[in-house]
């Protein structure tokens, strides 16, 4: 049985398996996912965490742009009173809750909400939790 540990950064719990915790990237405003948001180059699974007060879109890049590893789960968490959407760039198919898009997007519903995404195919990626139908 693996060993875990939990630790808390604000108020996200961070869940160690292994003594590997996941890695939390801070975000208020709009932006796409880049190399520089993890540590030591090294992309895997995250905790995106969304402080802003207004509507922000967090864009999932292309695996041309940035080659996150099939297998990712990136957990997206609205702390902030602003609707975050989650999108997918130009080519990138996001899957869920009865809907599945090239170039999609769903919001996650409300705040101290959380969708995760998974990377099961280059450029595919699979939502779950608090999200509307992806368009």
């Amino acid at each position: 049985m693996a060993d875990v540990q939990l630790s808390t950064l604000g108020s996200v719990i961070q869940v160690a398996y292994d003594g590997t915790a996941k890695q939390v990237i801070s975000k208020s405003a709009t932006f796409t996912l880049a190399a520089a948001d993890f540590a030591n180059s090294t992309v895997r699974d995250a905790i995106v965490l969304m402080t802003n007060a207004s509507a922000a879109t967090a864009t999932i890049p292309a695996n041309a742009t940035l080659a996150i590893p099939i297998g990712t789960t990136l957990v997206f968490v609205t702390e902030g009173a602003g609707t975050l959407t989650v999108a997918g760039a130009s080519g990138v198919t996001l899957t869920g809750n009865g809907g599945s898009v090239s170039a999609g997007s769903c919001d996650v519903q409300q705040q101290y909400s959380a969708a995760s995404f998974t990377k099961y195919a280059t450029d595919k990626w699979l939502a779950g939790g608090d999200i509307d139908v992806v368009a």
